[in-house]
């Protein structure tokens, strides 16, 4: 008898094939040792399109506007799902492995994240499936960790509620983006595409654009003075000093009065005499950054490499398979406690890689050892997945068969292992503070002294911070004192008044996104932030922000090297149609919580899509009462140049693009609903026979009138070309005389 095993890719079922005996291929599965092993690649199995339950098709809702509206909201009673059209091949092998009567057993080796636990589960109902089912939990591709989790394996019950949970967040996913799509591509004559996780996303987008748009500075002061002794003190906390009124300071204490500013500095500059009041020396520390998650790992890649988050997770997962790091779609920043007695073993393998025998060194020589503690190890919060750590196979890897990317990523993880079990940064913080005028007012110096340099140390020789090696008596970030005692006298040489301004916010890059998204459901209570649930898994936010390119909603704006996320008009204009609770954070975080309540067994299924499906019946209503007229809105860029051959609806737009081929520049003509009609000016049919791109006269004639007249390269001869559909429903222009 055998045990079949379905993973998402072919390449980790060779791998479990090999450390399980499973070696003999065949067509679409792997067997051996009384294994098969099988793959399911992502989204083999999706729901089914509106027109399978009776609803008019996307491309026929703009011909029967009313029946389309009286339609929604598009909310099955029963889902139906379909095989995606591509993939029929290896599912049909995957449902006869399934049903085979020699198969006892499933065993689910899917990745570990609540979508791919629903797609084997979306697989096990499409086969009707009901053998036994065991889910297989590895953190990494090693022989090591696959032949333990083989050993280990968990009873699927233990997944049920969180596939329920996943099962009803797609369910509500599908049922609200048809809907609401529908809605408004009818009411603005345009296809606009609705998502519950785009539009919260792209409101941080716009909202800090806006921000920056309409930042107004503010002036603000501050006094400083000389002391003949050699150091500088300033006056900061306005709060309590002596005739300043509260309209003299802002909401955040600031000095905002410059005719007081100035009176206090020439109060100041006229008292030369001074005294020391009082000196305190404390002992502080900051502690080593954590472990790698999926989302630090990301917003580092994205700041230090300016990588996108899509990339950096795509890099990571290459690593993984090539079983040199640890699962990297993770959301835990501790490793359990078996692992505690391998990281020596780790940092003694990563000492023998030349660019960081130092900084390894440097943490094995520390006086108590590598800092491994409760910041590292916690068996509570590294269930399934674990932080994000090299596995004992970097050993024996070339690392300079790494792509550039690859590398930069692995280098991340390397170095983030060697501070996390740095020791803290410690220093002393000495406090200085000066009585003038008599007492009126107290000025104040900082001098922050290192004592020990710990984590600091490893990242200024991993990542060239410009941080200072060797303990002394300079400080990172303010002056040096003199030696002074309490009560001393000392004398003002000057004090003036500094003139500031507020700074604008920065737009968003992917590494602040990326934190806007995880911190979308943080309420405040009390003045404390409370954090609550995040827009998505942490592996997912980066498809969404791709998304958002993909779909022309925002751009790429570069400044210094550092690329920024701007919106387009087309972005902005799709959030003034929506109604806000369809792009607030807050709210698209409550229903994950809701969502999350399901997976847990607090709430129901049937509880949880009554109450989503009431939500988008609002959200509709909301939508078709909304005034139009207020809305100045356009959801097409570029010139309109005529109706579309395709659809007869909508009309033909052409911007500037990137050719499908070539990716050089070229104009593109699309149909504003988006009914399949695009036609590039090197169109392959008319290019290959002319050597030529289409001009725009051409173009529009063909859209228009459906024919040219063209001068092809066969001796300079004119011949005619026609617009037509090609078997893939694209548009193609075609010779006809040849």
């Amino acid at each position: 008898m055998y045990k079949l095993c379905i993973t998402e890719k072919p390449d980790v079922a060779v791998e479990i094939g090999n450390e399980i005996g499973a070696t003999h291929w065949n067509e679409g599965y792997l067997d051996g040792n009384d294994y098969l092993v099988t793959w399911a690649p992502g989204h083999l199995i999706e729901f089914a399109k509106p027109e399978d339950y009776g609803y008019l098709p996307l491309k026929d809702i703009w011909r029967d506007k009313e029946k389309t509206l009286s339609e929604l909201p598009i909310f099955p009673a029963e889902f139906k799902t379909c095989i995606t059209e591509d993939k029929t091949n290896q599912f049909e092998i995957i449902r006869q492995l399934m049903n085979r009567d020699d198969v006892e057993l499933i065993i689910d080796c899917c990745d570990v994240d609540p979508e791919s636990y629903y797609q084997q589960w979306l697989i096990r109902c499409k086969t009707n499936c009901n053998k036994p089912v065991m889910r297989f939990t590895a953190t990494s591709l090693t022989g090591e960790d696959i032949r333990n989790a083989m050993t280990k394996l968990r009873h699927i019950g233990e997944l049920e509620k969180i596939i329920e949970g996943e099962y009803c967040k797609q369910k509500s996913d599908w049922a609200l983006k048809i809907s609401l799509s529908r809605c408004l591509s009818l009411k603005y004559n345009a296809l606009i595409d609705v998502g519950r996780l785009t539009s919260p996303t792209l409101y941080f987008v716009v909202k800090r654009y806006l921000d920056v748009l309409n930042f107004q500075p503010q002036a603000y002061y501050r006094i400083n003075a000389r002391l003949s002794e050699g150091f500088t003190i300033y006056l900061n906390d306005f709060q309590a000093v002596p005739g300043i009124t509260v309209n003299d300071i802002d909401s955040n204490g600031r000095l905002i009065n410059k005719g007081t500013a100035d009176l206090i500095a020439v109060t100041i500059s006229t008292n030369p005499d001074a005294a020391i009041v009082g000196i305190e020396t404390k002992r502080r520390a900051t502690d080593r950054p954590q472990l790698y998650d999926t989302a630090e790992l990301q917003r580092d890649g994205n700041r230090i490499y300016n990588y996108r988050a899509a990339d950096v997770l795509a890099a990571a997962q290459s690593l993984y398979e090539k079983k040199i790091i640890s699962y990297p779609r993770t959301d835990s920043r501790y490793l359990p406690g078996v692992l505690q007695n391998a990281l020596r073993e780790r940092i003694l393998i990563i000492k023998t890689l030349n660019k960081y025998k130092d900084a390894a060194a440097y943490i094995l020589n520390q006086p108590t050892g590598l800092n491994i503690d409760g910041k590292i190890i916690d068996d509570s919060k590294a269930a399934d997945c674990h932080a994000l750590i090299v596995t004992e196979m970097i050993k024996d890897f070339d690392v300079s068969k790494l792509n550039e990317m690859e590398a930069n990523v692995l280098h991340l993880v390397i170095s983030r292992m060697i501070a996390a079990l740095s020791q803290k940064y410690v220093y002393e913080e000495t406090t200085v503070d000066v009585s003038c005028s008599d007492g009126q007012y107290i000025l104040s110096a900082k001098e922050n002294k290192p004592i020990r340099q710990g984590y600091k140390h490893v990242m200024g020789l991993l990542m060239g911070d410009e941080t200072q090696t060797d303990a002394s008596d300079k400080t990172y970030d303010g002056q040096v004192l003199p030696n002074i005692t309490v009560g001393q006298n000392v004398h003002i040489s000057y004090a003036v008044t500094v003139a500031k301004q507020t700074l604008p916010p920065k737009l968003h890059t992917e590494s602040t996104l990326l934190s806007a998204m995880d911190n979308a459901g943080a309420l405040m209570e009390n003045g404390t932030i409370i954090k609550g649930k995040g827009i998505e898994t942490q592996a997912a936010r980066a498809g969404i922000i791709k998304k958002l390119f993909d779909l022309g909603y925002v751009t790429n704006k570069t400044d210094k090297n550092i690329n920024y996320i701007e919106p387009t008009k087309l972005g902005i204009n799709y959030l003034k149609v929506l109604p806000p609770e369809l792009y607030s954070p807050k709210i698209t975080a409550d229903w994950e919580s809701r969502i999350a309540a399901v997976a847990d067994g607090v709430s129901t299924p049937e509880q949880f899509m009554n109450e989503y499906k009431g939500f988008i019946i609002d959200m509709i209503e909301r939508c078709k009462n909304a005034n139009t007229e207020k809305d100045d809105v356009s959801f097409n860029n570029g010139e309109s140049v005529g109706a579309c051959p395709f659809c007869d609806i909508g009309k033909v737009y052409t911007v500037k693009g990137k050719s499908e081929k070539t990716h050089n520049e070229v104009d593109i003509y699309y149909c504003s609903l988006q009914c399949g009609f695009s036609l590039y000016s090197d169109n392959e049919g008319f290019y290959n026979n002319t050597e030529r791109k289409l001009k725009k006269s051409q173009a529009i004639n063909l859209i228009e009138k459906n024919t040219i007249r063209a001068k092809t390269k066969y001796n300079d001869k004119y011949e005619n070309f026609e617009l037509v559909k090609n078997e893939k429903g694209k548009a193609y222009v075609k010779m006809i005389d040849k």
